[in-house]
Formats: C-alpha cells, structure tokens, sequence
C-alpha cells in the first residue's frame, strides 16, 4: 500500500517524462550527474524535474564520485501538504520485455523527516502506469552517509517506456550521485539513435505541402492543399509544441481565417476559462469593450500576446464585414471564481431562498482557490469543495424546469448550469491531471450542443492535449466524433520561445533536434515550412516510422531542457506542421499572470 506522499507521486508521474538532446559521450544517460544543462545550467542534462515546493539542483560540495551530484531539498520552511521534489529521466523498453531490470544509487540525507529519500522505477505503457516501485518502504531517513540502493523490476510486455529517477517527499536534504542501470546482469548499454534512411526523408519531402508563410495578413493560397485534409470534418483541432512560439500562433490564426472563410467554421474555442472568454467573445461580436483588457483577463501570460490579439481584431473585423460569423470560446476549468460570480448573480435572480446555500458552499472554495494560489495545497479542503460545488451543480440542474417555467431564457439557465459545472471541475483537476483534460473535452461538447446542428468548430491547445493518446483531450473527443474530427500538430526544427524558467518569463532557446528525433527527419528535406499528411503514412514503408515511436519536441509554458518525449505521431495527430526556425511569441504588458 502506497504512503498518501507516495499515491500523489506515482498520480503525478504518470505524464510522460522527455529525454534530452544533450548527451555527454561516456555517459550517455547522465547517471553521474555531470553534465549540466543549458536552459538551467545548475540542473542536470536529460533529467527532468517536477513536484512543487523544492529545489533539484547539481552540487559540487558533497559528491560521492565525480564532481557533481544531485541535491534535492525544500525551497521554503512552509510546505504544500504532499510536496514532493524529484528528477527523472526514461529509456525505451522496446527489446526488454522479461528482462530484469536493476536500477542502483548512492543516497546521502541530512536531516531528513516526515517523509524519507528514494530512488523510484516506473514501467509505462501508452497511456498508462504499468508499474511503480517508490521505495516508500526502505528508503532512508534522518542523518546517513553515502549508502547504495536499489530497485529491482521484471519488464512487463507491454512496457513502452522506463522511467527512472530520484525522490524526496520530507524535509531535510537528500543527495544522490552514481547511478547505474543494468539489464540482466549486464551493464545498460545505450542503443545507438534511431536514423531515418533517404528513402524515408524523401517521403516526407515529396509528400510535404510547403506553407508559403506563417504571417496573418498573406493570403491563404499556399493553405488549400489543406482542404482536402480536413474534409467534411466539423471539430479541427489546432496543437503548439509549445506555450510561446509565434510562428505556431500566427499559423494557427492563418488556419482558422482558412477554416472560417473557406469551410464555414463558426466557433473558435481556445485553452482558456471558459466563463472568462465570454468577454473576448463579446467584443469579437459586438465591438464593445477593449479587447486587451479582455485577453489579460483571461490569466494567462500564454495567450497575452500579440499573435492572439491581432487573431481577435481578425475576428471582430470578420464579423463586422458581413461576409461571415465567427465567435471566441473557451473550454478550460481551472480558475472558478468568475464562474462562482456568475452562478450566485444568477440564484440571486431565479431562486433568491438558495443564495445562503450557495454562498455557504462556495466562501470556502474562495479561500482555498487563495491557499492554491499561494503554493498551499489541502487535499482535504479540495474534497470538500467537490462536494460542496457537486451539491450547488445537483440543484441548478434539477430545477431547470422550474427556472423555465418561471420565464428565465433558456441560455441563462444552460450558463448558470455549466459555470456551476466549471466550480466543481476546478476542484476536480486539482485532485487529477486528466481529469482537467476530460473536463475540457466536456466543455467543447456543451459548446457543440449550444450551437445549431452541423457547427464546425477550431480549438487552440497544446500538442499534449489535442492528441489522441488515451486520457488527454484528443482521445475523449475522438471517441465522440470520430472521422468528423482532424487533429493538427506542430513541430519545430530550432528557435527561441517564451516560456517560465530560470530568468522568470522570458526568451528560452529550443536547441537543434538531437539524433533519433523526428525532427531530424523533417529538417532533413531542407523545406523550412510545410504540412504533412499523416493519414496514410501507415500504408507505404517509407512512412511507417511515422507511426513507430521515435523522440519528439514538448514543451509547455516552462523552459526545459529536457524537451523530447516518445511519440507516434501517425497514431496521434492527422497533419503535422514544421517550421525549421522560430522566434519567442510577443507578450503584452501588463501580463495577468496565475
């Protein structure tokens, strides 16, 4: 049975770890921890790190071997309940099913409490946990020299990927250094990279569409091709290899003026909070209000920008025209005050002897909405608020005749509903990751059935939620809408992008694609814009590596240098973009960041 620290950890690590492109020559996982990174030179090169309230860094002083080794230890006396600090790092399980995986290191504690220091093992099949050994039961606490340990795993057929890495969910300092990987007995030896022969880059080069430009105001020739893709598809789903990357904005907004004026698309739906977008949508309509304002309250620096802007002011020039409709959604969850605002405004008119029940239920989300925010996180108290805003969603819904009848429109009530709807989500995705995602794809059915019958609709979200991996978005909407929906991914050879990290939110290098990468593959064609056509990539053996997995390039709103992660993007996406250049999107200041 897994300690409550450890459940959230083995919860958390389900999402996919990425590998790095850069990679010392007699250490080619960095099991030593002595090749630094370049985004954050003080963390270690192809490890990844994550957990909230604690420092991963490399230290120099206290080594076991080498000249470095890695520390982790709390970044504040106050920790959120159920902290954790840990880097991890992963490596194909193709070839090692049956195998007997030993995973050994060196762990040294100083002061160590309420928790302990561990190394973990994790197997992973596509979309799922497999396996998980955390040494939540041995691993070693209070004071302790440099001591070794290790996990020991048989490797389940159906394992993709292996991941490995190091933990500490307590207080106290944990270092770790000398790590080593062996499979059967026998020293870990890296397989070479994968490398793409010049039968399968000229695949993608003859099967490339080349994209004129990535700029809004060029006309939309270059994109026809494009039609053919999409068909009579009705949902178009637009992904970004990462949260700050202008090029895939613009071409994103160059798609949706494609989709609109060429395939009557209608709904534009983006990652932002639902309730909150209705202002942007209210000036793309009508014209009132001011759209920066409207953009930064949505929250996030990620869409404050000028590519988005300028998509809106297309938006609302395109409805003023006469020549089309198009309107600005949003179907994310994971800030409920306005949605909280709207749901007593609207008690307050239709049902006023149940607004003392709703400000009972929802006074305390508030104060926990601002623990949240301040780093402090109560697992009880989110419990409690899923209950409370469960009990608040339960009545709305059952008197929604009762509001009809007593003369409230229609949409008044289907709003009050779903932003009661989105209180109780928020609280959901704070206790699952993927439960956000299948909230998402919730919300973009609610706005599907809200529209008239045979409404086209383009969402905007990152790679990692439009694919169709099992548990994202994508693959809750594919089991709706099937062969009515495209998934576009995009991609990118080298750049700049803007992102969080050890300069705060700034300008972040993405560095060439390291060999093995898909990437690689399209770089190789020489073309520095184009579309590519995945559907039938399974039916010639030139292409069939694209529905193999191979490394690709994800990144979200933080800088990592650990940017590729296995993926299979036949099997994930129906288009891939490339652009073998980038440059960091354009934020607008004043940025309303959470």
């Amino acid at each position: 049975m897994l300690g409550r620290r450890a459940l959230v950890l083995a919860l958390f690590l389900t999402v996919p770890v990425p590998v790095n492109s850069q990679t010392p020559t007699t250490d080619p996982l960095n099991l030593g921890f002595e090749l630094t990174g370049l985004v954050a030179r003080t963390t270690p090169s192809r490890w990844f790190g994550g957990g909230t309230g604690y420092q991963a860094v490399l230290d120099t002083a206290v080594v076991h071997s080498g000249k470095r080794s890695l520390r982790i230890q709390p970044a504040t006396a106050s920790l959120p309940p159920n902290a954790f600090g840990v880097m991890s790092t992963s490596i194909p399980a193709t070839g090692l099913a049956g195998k007997t995986v030993r995973f050994r290191g060196y762990i040294k504690t100083d002061a160590v409490e309420e928790g302990y220091a561990g190394l973990w093992m994790r197997q992973d099949a596509p979309g799922r946990m497999i396996t998980l050994d955390n040494m939540s039961d041995r691993g070693p606490r209070g004071t302790t020299e440099w001591q070794p340990y290790d996990i020991t795993m048989k490797i389940d057929s159906a394992a993709s990927t292996l991941v490995i890495g190091a933990l500490h969910p307590g207080r106290g300092t944990a270092w770790f250094d000398s790590f080593s990987l062996e499979i059967d007995g026998k020293a870990y030896e890296v397989p070479p990279p994968w490398t793409a022969t010049a039968a399968e880059v000229a695949w993608v080069k003859d099967h490339a569409i080349p994209i004129a430009t990535s700029d809004p105001k060029a006309p939309l020739d270059d994109l026809r091709p494009l039609g053919a893709v999409v068909g009579d598809a009705r949902i178009v789903s637009l992904g970004e290899g990462t949260h700050g990357t202008s090029e895939y904005f613009q071409m994103k907004h160059r798609l949706t003026e494609f989709l609109a004026r060429e395939k009557g698309f209608t709904v534009f739906a983006i990652e932002a909070n639902m309730p909150e977008a209705r202002r942007v949508n209210d000036y793309v309509l009508t014209g009132r209000g001011d759209p920066r304002a409207a953009l930064a309250g949505m929250y996030f620096w990620t869409w404050n920008t000028q590519e988005v802007l300028d998509m809106i002011e297309w938006m609302r020039a395109y409805n003023a025209s006469g020549k089309g409709h198009i309107e600005f959604w949003g179907f994310d969850l994971q800030t409920p005050n306005v949605a909280m605002d709207s749901v007593r405004a609207f008690v307050r008119r239709a049902d006023a002897s149940y607004s003392a029940s709703v400000d009972s239920a929802y006074v305390p989300i508030d104060t926990v909405v601002a623990a949240q925010r301040a780093g402090r996180s109560n697992p009880a108290a989110i419990g409690n608020w899923l209950a409370d805003a469960a009990r608040v969603l339960s009545h709305l819904e059952a008197n929604r005749d009762s509001y009809a009848r007593a003369g409230r429109d229609t949409m008044e009530i289907a709003w009050a509903i779903q932003n009661a709807r989105i209180v109780y989500q928020a609280a959901g995705s704070m206790r699952s990751g993927f439960s956000r995602d299948s909230s998402m794809a919730t919300n973009v059915s609610w706005i599907e059935a809200h529209q008239p019958l045979g409404t086209k609709m383009a969402l905007w979200a990152h790679n990692g939620h439009v694919n169709r991996v099992p548990n994202w978005m994508g693959a809750h909407l594919a089991a709706r809408y099937g062969s009515a929906m495209r998934v576009v991914g995009f991609a990118m050879g080298e750049g700049e992008y803007t992102a969080t990290g050890p300069r705060g939110l700034s300008v972040y290098p993405a560095a060439a694609p390291p060999a093995g990468s898909l990437e690689t593959v399209f770089r190789a064609t020489g073309i520095p814009r184009f579309a590519l056509d995945l559907r039938d990539a399974a039916r010639s053996p030139a292409s069939a590596f694209l529905g193999a997995t191979h490394d690709f390039r994800s990144i979200g709103a933080v800088a990592l240098d650990n940017a590729f992660a296995p993926a299979r993007l036949a099997s994930q996406f129906d288009v891939i973009i490339y652009f073998d250049h980038t440059k960091a999107s354009a934020e607008l200041a004043p940025s309303f960041r959470r």
